[in-house]
């Protein structure tokens, strides 16, 4: 077999582990999603998944090579993969929730219109070529995202509002934002 037949062998074989592993992973990270929010809640579970993604791509930057297709890397951004497809299954169910009956469709919309943010991770694979800058961006990405729905109040065992009072309402029961508890929101 010549080098250049060996390469396309070793690409193929990279490609299908790839595809399988994918496709194993968006199964698995469904069954995920319903653990975690029967365990944890919505904002909770939201908050823990984005941290774990962090977590990981923070872990795939240590160069550790198993065998010429996996290594440390490549795991690690696997099961992020998953943790990631579970987050966005679970930001539907709790943006729904967040939102009164008379603007979830347009909230729903938006949620909808944020899976464009897909092409953001081919964009910056391609920015640069030194993994761990990847990594890092990833890993800076899940930790904000984290760290912001901290701030979004939780919506586990209550009602789902139907007008924006109701809305204003939970917001002030619910009390601290930036430190300082809130008298009237509006």
């Amino acid at each position: 077999m010549c080098k250049t037949e060996q390469n396309v062998s070793v690409t193929l074989r990279h490609c299908h582990s790839t595809i399988l592993s994918q496709g194993l992973g968006e199964s698995l990270a469904y069954i995920f999603l319903i653990a975690t929010t029967k365990s944890l809640g919505r904002r909770s579970g939201t908050v823990t998944l984005f941290g774990t993604a962090c977590g990981f791509f923070l872990l795939g930057m240590i160069d550790w090579q198993w065998t010429e297709i996996w290594n440390l890397e490549r795991l690690v951004s696997l099961l992020a993969m998953i943790v990631i497809s579970a987050a966005f299954g679970l930001l539907f169910l709790y943006t729904g929730e967040l939102a009164p009956t008379t603007h979830r469709g347009g909230v729903f919309a938006v949620c909808g219109a944020s899976g464009t943010a897909a092409f953001i991770g081919p964009v910056l694979a391609a920015a640069s070529e030194d993994k761990r800058e990847k990594l890092a961006i990833f890993a800076a990405l899940s930790g904000s995202t984290a760290l912001l729905f901290l701030l979004v109040p939780e919506t586990r065992r209550r009602p789902i509002p139907e007008r924006v009072k109701e809305v204003v309402e939970r917001r002030n029961q619910q009390g601290l934002v930036f430190g300082k508890r809130r008298e009237q929101f509006v």
